[in-house]
């Protein structure tokens, strides 16, 4: 028969790797939700990035810097996040404007931003 200081410590280590278990499993869903969440915040930096990038092409066009009568591709810098330093990172979104020739005599405007770097 298993005298009470042996019960005592089989109880405690059955806590003890429950308490394990349970602690593992609710660090491993924070930090998918960690990455999930940064993936996101991304995603609308990206988007917001993009159309910035679209108004500063539409007032170039405004202010007749940039003829909108022809196919372009252009490139802006558009600042994206601050370094340790303190310093302006800054990333590129591509335009792509398409001059179409048809009826209403209208073109295509796009912005590609690349989040995933």
């Amino acid at each position: 028969m298993l005298g009470r200081k042996a019960l005592a410590i089989i109880n405690m280590l059955i806590y003890v790797v429950l308490f394990t278990i349970i602690s593992g499993t609710m660090l491993s869903i924070v930090s998918s939700q960690t990455r999930l969440m940064e993936g996101r915040i991304r995603q609308i930096k990206g988007h917001f990035a993009a159309e910035s990038a679209l108004v500063e092409y539409m007032d170039r066009v405004r202010r007749g810097v940039v003829n909108p009568d022809v196919t372009q591709n252009l490139t802006f810098s558009i600042p994206w996040n601050i370094d340790a330093s303190g310093g302006v990172v800054n990333r590129s979104v591509n335009i792509t404007y398409i001059r179409l020739i048809g009826l209403n005599q209208t073109g295509c405007l796009t912005a590609t931003f690349n989040a995933t770097y």
